[in-house]
């Protein structure tokens, strides 16, 4: 009675076990299965049926050969399958008068992959893709052209660098030069200035000591002529001041040269006839100084960063599933990159995207300066991943303030 009770709990466990996940073979629904501890048992007939082989005994050993027609019943749960040049032991237990054996070892010696999906509970059992000599060797020419690239890249980028390098130094050498011409053409118009406000200067000194010196002498002069001319003048006559060829016969002082006729000095040729000074040529009519075409300087551009993807690749392992992504992207700009970030895309062959995210480079990305991006991306169907061209795609943003 125990024993009946202990293999309804089996049966029960492995039920609910069972009915817990969904299983398909070759995308069709397969139900001979049990699941025992967490691992799956399928009946080896079965499950050679569903995948596309029949099978033949030699011996001791289960002959595999891809087909329809299925095979004799096997009743040893201690299975010895070969395929091909390949063999392989298979411990299965007896259920039902059928052999059980497990999936996952199973599937894949006969070249199946086993995919499950933990929130569907769907249990994929596909034919994987086995990697012949030819494809192995195309694999490793693909890789060695790919590494030959990426070192000509990095040869370029160098090279490139270099160039960059003693472009920018020779343009700061040519500001640097620039600024100090400008400074000495500064310095030299400021003195010319000083020099000629010196001979300014001392011109209007020399004109006013003359003026002075010409007018003393006539007046001494006409004061001895007038003498000399009246000998019979009185002595009160004689001490009287004799009245200079500056007055006239009112007694008023006769206007000098340098006075109009209103007693107001004339107005020079830097004055208008109001008096007031003349705008010079560098000034408008506000006064104001107007710029020469040496004083208009173009502002200068701000330096931005430029952003560039030198290198990418979607490298998949058709045995796995796994595809490795990597890119390369460099600051060829002028200035820093703040809050670097890239949206990376994997599109299949379908044109669907299989997986996409968004990355960030940790603080700055600096003049010259590159980042290595590597993802790895695993296809729910393992090595039953659909076969084409993979796509990687990278978009590049950053803050620009």
């Amino acid at each position: 009675m125990r024993s009946w009770i202990g293999i309804l709990a089996i049966l029960v466990v492995m039920a609910t076990a069972a009915s817990a996940q969904e299983f398909y073979v070759r995308n069709k629904p397969f139900r001979d299965v049990m699941v025992v501890g967490g691992q799956a048992f399928v009946s080896v007939e079965a499950f050679l049926k569903a995948a596309g082989y029949a099978w033949s005994t030699s011996g001791d050993a289960v002959v595999l050969q891809q087909g329809q027609g299925g095979g004799p019943h096997l009743e040893n749960p201690d299975l010895r399958l070969k395929l091909g040049t390949r063999t392989a032991a298979i411990q299965g237990t007896n259920r039902g008068g059928d052999v059980y054996v497990p999936l996952r070892d199973t599937a894949k010696f006969i070249g199946y992959a086993v995919t499950v999906n933990s929130e569907t509970g769907i249990v994929d059992v596909a034919q994987a893709h086995l990697i012949s000599a030819n494809e192995e060797k195309a694999a490793k020419e693909v890789a060695e052209a790919r590494s030959a690239r990426d070192k000509q890249l990095k040869e370029a980028w160098e090279k490139r660098l270099e160039q960059i390098k003693e472009a920018r130094a020779a343009k700061e050498a040519a500001e640097e030069e620039e600024s100090e011409d400008e400074d000495e053409a500064a310095d030299a118009d400021e003195d010319a200035d000083a020099d000629e406000d010196a001979d300014k200067s001392d011109k209007s000194t020399k004109s006013t000591k003359s003026s002075k010196s010409t007018k003393s002498s006539k007046s001494t002069k006409a004061t001895a002529t007038s003498t000399e001319d009246n000998p019979d003048l009185d002595a009160s006559d004689k001490d009287k001041d004799l009245k200079s060829y500056d007055e006239d016969k009112d007694g008023k002082d006769l206007k000098s040269y340098d006075e109009d006729k209103d007693g107001k000095e004339a107005t020079s040729y830097d004055e208008d006839k109001d008096g007031k000074d003349l705008k010079s040529y560098d000034e408008d009519k506000d006064g104001k100084t107007l710029a020469s075409s040496e004083d208009k300087v173009e502002p200068e551009k701000p330096k931005e960063a430029n952003l560039v993807i030198v290198s990418r690749d979607a490298a998949p392992n058709l045995a796995t599933g796994e595809v490795t992504m990597t890119a390369a992207v460099q600051n060829q700009g002028y200035a820093d990159a703040r809050n670097v970030r890239a949206t990376v895309k994997l599109v299949g062959p379908d044109g669907r995207t299989w997986w996409s995210r968004t990355l960030y480079y940790p603080g700055l990305l600096k003049e010259d300066e590159q980042w290595n991006i590597q993802s790895t991306y695993r296809h729910p169907a393992q090595g039953a991943m659909p076969r084409g061209n993979l796509e990687f795609k990278v978009d590049l943003a950053y803050d620009k303030k």
